[in-house]
């Protein structure tokens, strides 16, 4: 019978390593929440020292109802490591 060939391409861009990034800030975020007692139902906000782009999406997996950029949080936040880029968030509730 016929021999069907695939091919895929498995060099990862800029864009999906900063969506990557991403996920894994989401995730981290999310953690922080339980950690600290939230509810799902909880709304925070978010304080995050750099902008990621991806503001409404991660607004919406984590619950924040404000998404805050700058470092006035950072000594109380979080730092991440993440594919060597550096990382710091604080949630608070809203």
């Amino acid at each position: 019978k016929g021999e069907i060939k695939i091919f895929l391409d498995t060099h990862i861009d800029d864009e999906l390593k900063k969506e990557a990034m991403v996920r894994e800030l989401i995730r981290k975020i999310q953690d922080a929440r339980k950690k600290q007692g939230y509810k799902i139902t909880d709304k925070v906000d978010l304080h995050l020292d750099k902008n990621l782009g991806y503001e409404e999406l991660i607004k919406k997996e984590v619950g924040a109802k404000n998404l805050i950029i700058g470092k006035k949080k950072k000594e109380k936040g979080e730092k991440l490591d993440i594919e060597g880029e550096e990382i710091r968030f604080f949630i608070e509730r809203s």
